[in-house]
C-alpha cells in the first residue's frame, strides 16, 4: 500500500493561531477588491448583515458611516452630493458579492428622513432575488 505524505509549513505566528483555533477565514473575493474603501465598507457591513439574517436591513447615515469607518478627513465629507457619489461608486463594487454564508449583499443609497444626508442601506438576499429586484444597481444608466 502506497502512501503520499504532504508536508505544509506555515509561519510560526500563523501556526500558533491555527493550533489555538483563532484563525478567521474569509472568501477569496475579499482579497481581490480594487478599492480600499470598498474593502473597509465590506469588513464593516458584512458581520452586521450576517447577524441580522436574510431580508433584515441595516441603515446608517453617510456622515456617521465616515466616522465609523475612521476615514481620513477629506473635502468630500462636507458635501451631501459628493458623499453620495463616492459611496455610490464604492457600493457598485459590493454588488452581487457573496458573503461567507453564500448570500448576496444588496447595498443601496437612499434619502433618509434627515434631508441633510443620505443613508446607506444594506441587506442579505438570496441570489435569485438580487437579480430580479429593482435595486440601485439594476437601473439602466440614462444616455
Amino acid at each position: 500500500m502506497e502512501q503520499t505524505i504532504l508536508r505544509i509549513r506555515f509561519s510560526d505566528p500563523y501556526s500558533r493561531q491555527l493550533l489555538g483555533r483563532r484563525v478567521v477565514s474569509r472568501p477569496k473575493n475579499l482579497l481581490k477588491m480594487p478599492s480600499e474603501m470598498a474593502f473597509v465598507l465590506r469588513v464593516y457591513i458584512e458581520p452586521i448583515l450576517l447577524s441580522r439574517g436574510t431580508e433584515k436591513e441595516h441603515a446608517i447615515e453617510l456622515q456617521n458611516l465616515i466616522q465609523v469607518l475612521n476615514l481620513p478627513s477629506a473635502g468630500w465629507h462636507k458635501y451631501k452630493s459628493r458623499r453620495q457619489a463616492l459611496f455610490g461608486k464604492t457600493i457598485r463594487e459590493l454588488h452581487g458579492m457573496k458573503t461567507t454564508n453564500g448570500h448576496c449583499m444588496d447595498v443601496q443609497i437612499r434619502q433618509g428622513s434627515n434631508e441633510d444626508d443620505f443613508i446607506l442601506v444594506g441587506r442579505l438576499v438570496s441570489n435569485s432575488r438580487l437579480d430580479t429586484e429593482d435595486s440601485y444597481f439594476s437601473r439602466d444608466p440614462v444616455s
